[in-house]
């Protein structure tokens, strides 16, 4: 019985204090953050001239320490638009 009642009370306190909207609203600028950052670190890469299959092995353990597998679309479009953005001088 009590731990229903703590249970109700989370839920309710986690609705008035508008969780949902602010899990989504981190969300998508954690999206939108990852575009900066890895057009960054390709001109780092490619500036600093690092071996090809450096860049791969680390591209890899960062996708696969960070996004779950069903992100492979996300990863791909991360990238090309990495790419693209790289040809733009700063």
């Amino acid at each position: 019985m009590y731990k229903s009642r703590v249970f109700k009370n989370i839920f309710k306190q986690c609705i008035s204090d508008r969780c949902p909207q602010i899990a989504a609203s981190l969300a998508y600028a954690t999206l939108l953050a990852l575009i900066p950052l890895t057009v960054l670190t390709y001109k780092i890469y490619s500036a600093a001239s690092i071996d090809q299959l450096w860049q791969l092995k680390i591209q890899a353990f960062v996708f696969d320490s960070l996004t779950p597998d069903t992100a492979e679309q996300v990863k791909n479009y991360l990238f090309e638009s990495a790419i693209q953005a790289s040809s733009i001088n700063i």
